[in-house]
């Protein structure tokens, strides 16, 4: 099966950027495809000599989107630029996998064997929608370990969304039946937490699975755009969270 690799990326450091994308394509899967949807312009990841040549040593295996996402610059700043989710579904449009996966710019992938494993798991689901997740390795700027985390309640269940959002963003991955099912993000409303209403949105009408594999590598260094705009994520995350809990108690 085509596994495509979302990528979503806005004035990434390149040498993040190039270890992110070269962790894609150290896996022993092949049938790979990555789609990068850039959002800044003025500082774009094609214009770094070292990005231009990887990306294009890499052939039609990346599509690579340079085009305005969120509010202007001017208005945003890069702590405040919230056009994440808006290309998230660029990029979805533009997959043509039949599963698929977000990876932050600054982040990896598992090791080698990875996506063989996760391409088996869909394989052995079929066709109707399904959500597989694992372990998160945290890394530092060297790439070191320094912990790894799974979710706290196992299975995951709805209600245990609703207390507590515990999906290691690069350890999941989803089929194109969710999105043929439940539409795409909705950044329109959700600018900041589009991804809890997806999920949400979602889980009661797919299967889920954990699996005791890390299936991506999240790293953590100086910079984190939802730790520099905490009072709009909670406000937000508040009103989907009040949402979604009324339509599970019908009220």
């Amino acid at each position: 099966m085509k596994i495509s690799i979302l990528m979503p990326t806005y004035d990434c450091p390149p040498e993040l950027l190039e270890k992110s994308i070269s962790s894609v394509f150290a896996q022993t899967h092949k049938d790979v495809e990555l789609i990068i949807k850039d959002g800044c312009l003025s500082n774009s990841a094609i214009s770094k000599p070292a990005i231009r040549d990887l990306i294009l040593g890499l052939g039609l295996k990346v599509t690579y989107i340079l085009s305005p996402d969120g509010p202007p610059p001017e208005e945003s700043g890069f702590f405040r630029h919230n056009g994440f989710y808006q290309a998230l579904n660029e990029c979805v449009n533009a997959a043509t996998g039949e599963v698929l996966s977000l990876l932050c710019s600054d982040d990896e992938r598992g090791d080698s064997e990875t996506l063989a494993f996760v391409n088996d798991e869909f394989e052995r689901h079929g066709n109707s929608p399904f959500f597989l997740y694992g372990i998160t390795e945290y890394i530092d700027l060297d790439d070191k370990a320094t912990l790894t985390l799974q979710p706290h309640t196992l299975p995951i269940t709805y209600e245990s969304l609703l207390k507590a959002y515990t999906l290691g963003t690069p350890a999941f991955f989803w089929n194109r039946a969710v999105h043929d099912k439940f539409g795409l993000f909705n950044y329109a409303e959700c600018p900041w937490s589009a991804d809890l209403e997806f999920w949400l949105r979602c889980w009661r009408g797919m299967e889920s699975k954990f699996v005791p594999r890390i299936l991506g590598r999240y790293r953590v260094w100086g910079m984190s755009q939802c730790a520099e705009n905490q009072e709009p994520v909670s406000i937000e995350t508040a009103k989907i969270l009040e949402k979604h809990g009324a339509k599970m108690y019908g009220t």
